[in-house]
Formats: structure tokens, sequence, C-alpha cells
């Protein structure tokens, strides 16, 4: 037997999703005193329908094998077992998260004594490849330096700027 009226179990709160990697995103929730577990729900609307993706014991779920660039909503709720019946509470706000690439960052800029600079980041899983800019001042305009095509170039070597000037990469 299900019962979904009034129930003294607190509504979960979802602290913060958000994208872990270009196929999966992340979901803290505050645990709720009692729960004997939570549901986790998701729709690709924010009206829904929203379909149960797991049922654990966890208050984090890693939704994985995502879509990179689309977008999911997700509801939680806790539910506690009461002798034969299963009592639940209110569903979660909403949260939305939008699959995305993480950020590369810059691990070293080298000065080559040929008057070039070399730049090094770290591997970005499910990239295809890089795009270098460059800008005379770090809030000012970045322009295109160069592009790469292929996920395991993780290295750039180009002319250094005009020497005494300072420059910034992303």
């Amino acid at each position: 037997t299900t019962s979904t009226g009034s129930t003294n179990l607190t509504i979960p709160r979802i602290t913060k999703a958000a994208s872990l990697n270009y196929q999966s995103a992340k979901l803290p929730w505050r645990s709720v005193n009692g729960a004997t577990g939570y549901k986790v729900y998701r729709s690709t609307s924010p009206n829904g329908p929203f379909r149960r993706i797991t049922t654990t014991k966890q208050t984090t779920f890693v939704d994985s094998k995502r879509t990179t660039g689309a977008t999911y909503y997700y509801r939680i709720r806790a539910y506690k077992k009461s002798g034969m019946k299963t009592i639940y509470s209110a569903y979660s706000q909403t949260k939305k998260v939008t699959v995305r690439l993480s950020t590369p960052k810059i691990k070293s800029i080298q000065s080559l004594s040929s008057g070039k600079l070399r730049l090094t980041w770290k591997k970005i899983s499910g990239a295809n490849g890089y795009v270098i800019y460059r800008s005379s001042s770090k809030n000012g305009t970045y322009k295109k330096l160069k592009t790469i095509r292929s996920a395991s170039v993780c290295r750039l070597t180009t002319q250094a700027p005009r020497k005494g000037k300072r420059y910034y990469y992303k």
C-alpha cells in the first residue's frame, strides 16, 4: 500500500545541481530526518512529464550518459517505510542542469629561447578541440589566436607578443 497524503517527512532540498562533465549531471541534496531513501525524477521540460530514474539511500546522485548541451530538469522526494505502507514527502523544487564540457584551465605558459611562448592545458574529456584567445588586458576584448581541431593536442607554441607588454590567455 502506498500513501501520499500528509506526512511528517520534510521536502528534500537540492543544494547545488550542476553539470559534472560533458555527459553527467550531479545532484546533491540535504538529508531528510526519518527518510528511508529518496526517489529522483528527471524531465526534459520544466513542467514534465517527470520519470523516476533512480531510488537511493544516498544524498547525491550522478545522472550519467546525458547529452552534451542538453538541459534536464530534476526533482526529488523522500520516502519512509512504515509497516506495510510507504509514505512520501512532497516533491522538491525543480532544478535545471545543462550538461556542459568542463572549462579548460591553462597549466603553464613558458617563454622559449626562440622568442616563442608555449601554452599547455589539461585535456578536457569529451572535447573535439580547443580555441585559444589572447588579450592585452585581463578584462579586455579577447581575440581568437588559434583553433586546434584535436582533443589530444593540449599545447600551443606561438610567437611571443611585444616584449615588455603583458598579455592574457584563455
